[in-house]
């Protein structure tokens, strides 16, 4: 039993350590997923947010903004807006904006000078991080002696705010982009609604351009409503032409603002040159074996190729020997075909006279030689070749004679066969 505590034991650790280890990262992407709070009101803990020593200050005096929860080293700016900064910058006093750099703990304090803003209160202070990660916050203002007007109900003239707090791109290219596929990438946005109006179904602007070219912008619809100071992940389709390549920029832009761009690096569709490279040597290919056909069908009759193969056909020398003769001829036999060489039939011969005869194997000394025994033979032809001669001996008797005296010649020499026993002699 101990032991198979023992067994359990560690499978049991790992499954806690497992959990631990999902709670804990799943708890980090919520934190990383969650947005900062503008409001200097609701604020929590580990959020930007900021305070004034005084809630309402006249015209032309000071007043002192503190910031905590901020990111280190940090450059902030600070404003005073009216109208709650529902309609962006032109409601702000930018002129008299200050700049502020928050400390190793993420924690700043400024004078910001009181002056008048463009538009009516209410209005606001607002800090916005210029440097690293995007954060902004605000906290309610009165500015003693400005006018104060009520905020427009209608969501078109400013109320209805949207900003863009993170964008990315998603997606990969494929194989069959590699063939001039266009490319296709998903736009994912972190949106917030700033305004004191719902914004129901927004029609956002996504433009692609590339290197200095203008962005070509095209209409995405969003289904969905962001209400007051919510936000939400919008995602959009973004869609190049096809074989594109290089450095493009994707933007977004609402009610013509521009809320976020993004670089996207299209590789070349390198399977669009090996199609043509391929292509190509086809062509070249399919070109030259035309050009075979042709000369084969074009080719005059009585070539080498009609010719009779004499010298071993079927070799790679007879072959080579029979296109040398070929083009040795003249040119009025071209189209004449040659007929084949008779072949010479070899008779026997008697071994004095084979060229081939070893010289260790010759004759022996005062034997009679081959050119002897041919000048014997020689000369008893004219002897039995002149008219009224009394020889009666025949041809082959005089032959058998003339041979007999060229082996009786020398001693050891290779004797030639005599009369036959059978022959006929007049003797």
């Amino acid at each position: 039993m101990t032991r198979g505590v023992m067994v359990r034991l560690p499978a049991a650790l790992v499954l806690v350590a497992a959990v631990l280890v999902g709670s804990a990262g799943t708890a980090y992407a919520a934190s990383s997923a969650a947005p900062h709070r503008p409001s200097a009101e609701s604020a929590s803990e580990g959020e930007p947010s900021i305070t004034t020593e005084a809630k309402a200050v006249a015209e032309g005096g000071t007043v002192r903004v503190s910031g905590t929860d901020w990111q280190p080293d940090t450059a902030v700016t600070l404003l005073l807006c009216g109208q709650n900064g529902l309609v962006g910058t032109e409601a702000c006093a930018n002129s008299d904006s200050r700049a502020a750099t928050t400390d190793a703990r993420g924690a700043f304090s400024r004078t910001l000078p009181v002056v008048a803003p463009p538009q009516a209160c209410p209005c606001v202070v607002k800090a916005v991080a210029v440097t690293g990660e995007h954060a902004w916050a605000e906290t309610a203002f009165a500015v003693t002696g400005h006018p104060v007007e009520p905020l427009p109900e209608d969501g078109r003239s400013g109320t209805e705010r949207l900003a863009v707090l993170d964008a990315k791109l998603e997606g990969s290219e494929g194989v069959l982009n590699w063939f001039g596929v266009p490319p296709e990438r998903r736009l994912v946005l972190t949106v917030a609604n700033q305004g004191t109006a719902p914004a129901r179904n927004p029609v956002f602007e996504v433009g692609t351009a590339q290197d200095v070219y203008a962005h070509d912008w095209v209409d995405r619809r969003w289904n969905g409503t962001l209400e007051p100071g919510e936000q939400k992940t919008v995602t959009l389709d973004v869609e190049l032409g096809a074989a594109a390549y290089g450095d493009h920029r994707v933007g977004v832009r609402y009610a013509q603002t521009v809320l976020a761009e993004q670089s996207w690096q299209v590789g070349r569709p390198w399977g669009l040159h090996l199609l043509g490279l391929l292509l190509m040597v086809a062509g070249a290919w399919g070109l030259w074996r035309v050009a075979q056909l042709l000369r084969r069908r074009l080719r005059p009759r009585g070539g080498w190729r009609a010719s009779v193969h004499t010298s071993r056909p079927g070799t790679a020398v007879g072959r080579l020997r029979d296109r040398m003769e070929t083009y040795a001829e003249p040119a009025d036999d071209v189209d004449r075909p040659r007929e084949p060489k008779p072949r010479r039939r070899r008779g026997p011969r008697l071994p004095w006279l084979s060229p081939d005869l070893p010289a260790a194997h010759g004759p022996a000394e005062g034997a009679g030689t081959p050119e002897s025994a041919a000048g014997s033979v020689a000369g008893s032809e004219p002897e039995s070749a002149v008219p009224g001669s009394d020889s009666d001996e025949s041809p082959d008797a005089s032959a058998g004679a003339g041979v007999s005296g060229a082996g009786d010649s020398g001693e050891g020499g290779v004797s030639a066969p005599g009369p036959s026993p059978s022959a006929p002699s007049r003797r």
